[in-house]
């Protein structure tokens, strides 16, 4: 988690902490910078779980090839899964722009190419139970994560909003703009 120094007492304390924790110190708001640092912290923790459970395909896939012998059935995996570890590859960079969508299509196809094996082999449902939770697991995590980014930005442009609509506009002086204005030309002599 990014972190900062507390005002009062100088521990450290989370970006977006309030109060600090040693101290009690009410902290001030940190600004953009604070926010962005966040942020950009909070994006690569979403990143990181959609790349972490393409690496369990690739590595799911290379462990069942190696079991399996090199058989047509293991080639077959092996195929799969490093095409959905690339799709994971494709994901996490997508998840830089959209990382809730990103985290989102990560989640949705787990489920349903799992969904369709139980389907196709009812008996690999109960297969390798605890991985199919540590993944909805680690893609709910992104998702949470990519929620919070989204809130965080959602939370960022609103106050740039209040801030521009308070700050006066700047209105140019008239008297300053314009050049003093000629007195009438006097009346034609009789």
């Amino acid at each position: 988690m990014a972190s900062l120094r507390c005002s009062g007492c100088g521990s450290r304390i989370a970006v977006d902490a309030k109060v600090c924790d040693a101290c009690g110190t009410a902290q001030e708001p940190r600004g953009a910078d604070a926010l962005d640092a966040l942020m950009i912290e909070r994006l690569r923790s979403a990143r990181a779980w959609i790349l972490a459970v393409g690496g369990l395909y690739a590595a799911s896939g290379l462990l069942f090839f190696a079991i399996g012998g090199g058989s047509a059935e293991a080639r077959v995996v092996l195929a799969v899964n490093l095409a959905l570890a690339a799709i994971h590859v494709g994901l996490w960079a997508w998840a830089r722009s959209a990382p809730f969508a990103a985290a989102l299509v990560a989640l949705v196809l787990f489920v349903t190419l799992h969904l369709a094996s139980a389907v196709l082999e009812p008996a690999t449902i109960l297969q390798g139970i605890p991985v199919k939770i540590f993944f909805v697991l680690a893609l709910g995590r992104a998702i949470s994560t990519a929620l919070y980014v989204k809130r965080l930005r959602a939370d960022a442009a609103a106050e740039r909003a209040v801030a521009a609509a308070a700050a006066p506009a700047a209105e140019p002086d008239a008297s300053a703009a314009e050049p003093a204005a000629a007195p009438p030309p006097a009346p034609p002599a009789p």
